[in-house]
């Protein structure tokens, strides 16, 4: 209320200014919140049913490897073009091909991998159904992300499985990650198709020994160049990213 000064009186005030307090902490922590995103749900994973959630994160692990080294040694795919060039019953794509680049993006060499891991999850383990539970899969759905320095990939794999009368419903979200330089791999080879493309006469050495990598060059006839580009790993093997180039 006002006086007849209209003037507030000093506690109306007190009131108004707590109310605005209350106002601008409810916005406060409502923006809070929503910047977070949603919460995921905890997926509580009943004890008969970890031996198969045990499995699927392995082969999510195993296929994650697989599927980068694939797509490594092919250019960049999984399966690869229809023009890819063909070596000892394997393919390597043209990253350079004629006067045009061809060099896959980042995304798709992601989703090359995500569709390996996808198409290859279901049959890693044969077993797990004859062993004691019958298992209906659900939509498989795959995300994978290429950094510098990993690959890793997001998995969701729902499933139910029954034994008798009693049935276990599964959503549980798996995730891996593969501590290889892929993406700076691949940022290398970008760079050698562009120094290529400058100077189609010759192949500067020199160039390719600025990399922290061993780059090898062959040939394939008198116009092919396949460049592959070898990093060692942690665990004492090699990744090889390869690529062709065909000269004009």
């Amino acid at each position: 209320m006002i006086n007849k000064r209209g003037k507030f009186k000093k506690g109306q005030i007190t009131i108004f200014i707590i109310l605005a307090i209350l106002i601008i902490s409810g916005i406060v922590v409502f923006f809070a919140f929503r910047a977070r995103g949603p919460v995921e749900k905890e997926v509580v994973i009943p004890q008969q049913v970890l031996p198969i959630v045990d499995s699927v994160q392995s082969c999510v692990e195993t296929n994650l490897k697989e599927g980068v080294m694939i797509v490594a040694l092919q250019g960049g795919y999984i399966i690869p073009p229809s023009n890819a060039l063909e070596i000892n019953s394997s393919y390597v794509a043209y990253w350079y091909d004629k006067g045009s680049k061809k060099v896959p993006t980042i995304e798709e060499i992601q989703n090359q991998i995500s569709d390996y891991i996808r198409l290859t999850l279901p049959t890693c383990y044969p077993n797990l159904d004859t062993q004691k539970f019958q298992i209906n899969r659900g939509n498989i759905s795959v995300q994978t992300k290429i950094d510098k320095n990993a690959v890793s990939t997001f998995v969701s794999f729902p499933f139910t499985a029954r034994a008798g009368n009693t049935s276990y419903e599964l959503d549980k979200k798996y995730s891996a990650e593969y501590a290889v330089n892929l993406g700076d791999m691949y940022d290398v080879g970008n760079k050698i198709i562009l120094k290529e493309i400058a100077d189609q006469n010759s192949i500067d050495m020199s160039y390719l020994s600025i990399f922290n990598y061993a780059i090898d060059i062959s040939y394939s006839g008198n116009n092919i160049v396949i460049y592959s580009i070898e990093d060692n790993l942690k665990d004492g093997g090699a990744i090889i990213l390869r690529f062709a180039s065909k000269l004009k």
